[in-house]
Parts: C-alpha cells; sequence; structure tokens
C-alpha cells in the first residue's frame, strides 16, 4: 500500500528537485527500486549536483546490480559531501568492477587472470571457514559441503595454470561457478562475507539474475 501510495505522489509532484530525491528515498525504503531510482535521475535532471539524488541514484543501482552506473553516481556523491556510508559502497562497488570476468572491454588474457583471482579469493575464504569450523580440508574420507568443493577447487586451480586455460571460456565458467558456489556456502557456514568475497558473491548472484 505504501508503494502504491509512493508511486502515486511522485507522478503528481511538481518539478522540484529535492521533492523527487526524498519520494525516491521512500521507494528505496520499500524496496521499489527501479522507480526509485527513476525518481533519483528526474531529481539530478532538475539539479544534476544535488548529493541526495546521487547517493540515492548509486544506492538504488547498487541494488538492481547495475555496478558501472553505481559507481559513477556514488563517486560524483561522495565528491559532493563526503560520508562514510558512501565511501563504503565506492569500495566494494570498485572490487566489484575490478573483479568482474565479465566485462566486455576484456581480452582473453584479462578475463583469465580475473578467473583465477576469483579461485584465489575463495580458495583463502574456504580454508579460513574451515578453519573456524574444525573442518580438515585435505582429509579425503571426512565428508562434507566444504571437502567436495576444496576437491573441485584443487582441480580447477591446477587446471587455471595451465598456458592455454584463457583459450578455454567453458572451464573459465565452471571455475567462476565454483567460486561463487564456495562464497554462499561460507557465506551460510561462516557467516557474511565482506571485502573481495562480499565482491565475489554479489557478482555471482548478478550473473545467475541476467538473461540467458
Amino acid at each position: 500500500q505504501a508503494d502504491a501510495e509512493l508511486v502515486g505522489l511522485a507522478a503528481e509532484l511538481p518539478p522540484n528537485a529535492a521533492l523527487h530525491a526524498r519520494v525516491g528515498a521512500l521507494l528505496l525504503d520499500v524496496g521499489n527500486n527501479p522507480r526509485s531510482l527513476a525518481e533519483f535521475k528526474s531529481a539530478l535532471q532538475l539539479d544534476r549536483r544535488s548529493p541526495e539524488a546521487l547517493a540515492g541514484a548509486g544506492e538504488a543501482s547498487f541494488r538492481l546490480r547495475q555496478y558501472w552506473p553505481a559507481r559513477r553516481y556514488l563517486e560524483q556523491a561522495l565528491r559532493r559531501r563526503p560520508s562514510p556510508e558512501v565511501a563504503r559502497r565506492v569500495q566494494i562497488v570498485n572490487l566489484i568492477v575490478g573483479l568482474d570476468p565479465y566485462a566486455e572491454s576484456l581480452d582473453t588474457e584479462e578475463r583469465a587472470d580475473r578467473v583465477r583471482r576469483a579461485l584465489r579469493i575463495a580458495s583463502a575464504r574456504l580454508q579460513s571457514c574451515a578453519l573456524s569450523h574444525h573442518v580438515d580440508l585435505q582429509n579425503a574420507p571426512q565428508s562434507g559441503e566444504l571437502v567436495g568443493y576444496n576437491e573441485q577447487l584443487q582441480q580447477l586451480e591446477s587446471e587455471s595454470r595451465k598456458p592455454s586455460f584463457a583459450q578455454e571460456p567453458e572451464l573459465q565458467n565452471q571455475a567462476l561457478t565454483l567460486a561463487g558456489s564456495i562464497e554462499e556456502a561460507t557465506a551460510r557456514i561462516c557467516g557474511p562475507p565482506q571485502g573481495p568475497d562480499l565482491a565475489l558473491l554479489l557478482l555471482q548472484q548478478q550473473h545467475e539474475s541476467a538473461p540467458q
């Protein structure tokens, strides 16, 4: 009901940047991210320097997994009005963009390098999570989700060291899927990820939700 009322209110707003940004923030609160982004964009058409509208557009874009536009909005917002919250968002968005192996601008070697980095990040998280739960990943007779992922990880890490890895997109996709699965499993078992692990998890979720 609140969402419907806000959408109705947005349609009747005068050309006032602050009002559009305020309604955009309220729509963000109720989870209507697409309409929220539209309101922040309307605010920016009226005042392209509005820190509230820039930060709001960045947050809405982030929630919609539109990470490149999110970075642009958030960096502008941070320049206009420094904020620890916006700075944290910029940090994670930069990690996501820097790790993204699906970026169209990458050549085959750069993509392979990002896949290898994803495997290293997932491997470190897996080791840390296993240690905190007293799981011996090298103990083959021991059953469990983490042990199974470790066996797959060792095989794909070995494959990733071969010079031919950069020319094998299917193998790279397997590696990325495994890295994402490890991040999902360790988040469930060992708690929410941070830093590069969070970036990797969000990339996996973005890829899973993308039209095939």
